[in-house]
């Protein structure tokens, strides 16, 4: 009786120590030098992503760029320059390749202008978006309508709201709301424009929100990198509680559109948060792919609403990553 039981338990631990070895976290991309590295993955899932030569992962040059704005580092392409660092008269420059629809005849040097393929855009390869514009700004979305580009004004500006309840362990409630969107009058990552001088329809703005403790509950979306570039007229780092970002239609269906939040409830250290229901709105949009990624782990939004199982008194933080959006028609 003795000896079989050491054997059962011999077995349990086993199968304890086989389950623990198998469990190597998260797959990710493990490449601390590519574009999409994450730091919390285990396993390389084969998904890193790099940027092009001579470029960053922001798609800036980080090369040499001549008179006619080609980003290399090799001179021999250069073309022949003034002593005021401007192309010689006779140089043209403009796309060379007679593949791409904005090929140049009389071009005799590049200069990086190029359309660029469309195809997984509802375009075309030679760069002809889904309008028939030559490297137009047009996007295909996956309900099929063409949306962007100079023809049309749809995707022009889109908003998701957010309502957020906390309930807390003595079964009380906090309530707070925020937005995210998009909008093409959004100059930079963090749209700051008078939108009286806009002129548009439609046009969304961040705001400030200043969490103090007469508030039981703030949600908002700190803005870190704009310590020290802009005057000093918001409070509590740069939190705002709209968070509008410049709409890159063909980022947000390649990669989709991130954005950092946290909740902070204003509670005593004896009470604990034990969920988060966050109840979404849209406006300007029909459907789309909604994620949260908490603690590391990505949860799929659907019927608009989401419980985060919490069973802490931290602040709460989340990124909701936004993608394949089905656009209102106009």
């Amino acid at each position: 009786m003795y000896k079989n039981l050491q054997i059962i338990l011999l077995l349990i631990l086993s199968l304890i120590i086989m389950s623990s070895s198998c469990d190597h976290g998260p797959d990710g991309c493990t490449d601390i030098n590519a574009c999409n590295y994450d730091s919390g993955a285990h396993t390389d899932d084969g998904s890193c992503e790099y940027p092009l030569e001579n470029y960053n992962c922001l798609g800036d040059c980080i090369g040499e760029r001549d008179c006619c704005g080609l980003c290399d580092n090799d001179p021999d392409n250069n073309p022949p320059t003034l002593a005021s660092g401007e192309c010689a008269q006779d140089v043209i420059c403009g796309c060379m390749d007679k593949t791409i629809c904005d090929y140049n005849l009389q071009a005799n040097y590049s200069n990086d202008s190029c359309a660029v393929d469309l195809s997984q855009f509802g375009g075309t390869v030679d760069g002809i978006d889904c309008h028939g514009n030559c490297n137009g700004g047009a996007v295909e979305d996956p309900c099929g309508s063409c949306i962007g580009g100079e023809s049309d004004i749809a995707g022009r500006s889109w908003l998701i709201g957010i309502n957020a309840t906390v309930i807390l362990s003595d079964s009380s409630k906090l309530y707070d709301s925020a937005y995210i969107g998009a909008s093409i009058y959004a100059e930079d990552d963090y749209n700051n424009i008078n939108i009286e001088e806009a002129n548009c329809d439609g046009c969304y703005i961040d705001i400030p929100e200043g969490c103090g403790l007469s508030d039981s509950l703030c949600f908002y979306f700190p803005h870190p990198d704009w310590e020290g570039s802009i005057d000093n007229i918001f409070t509590n780092g740069y939190n705002f509680d709209k968070d509008i970002r410049n709409n890159n239609l063909f980022e947000l269906f390649t990669n989709g559109i991130s954005w950092n939040a946290e909740i902070m409830p204003i509670i005593s250290e004896t009470i604990i948060l034990d969920s988060l229901i966050l109840d979404f709105s849209y406006e300007g949009i029909q459907s789309l792919e909604l994620g949260i990624i908490y603690n590391n782990i990505e949860y799929f939004v659907e019927n608009q609403k989401h419980i985060l199982e919490i069973g802490s008194n931290d602040i709460i933080n989340l990124t909701f990553n936004v993608s394949n959006i089905c656009f209102n028609e106009f």
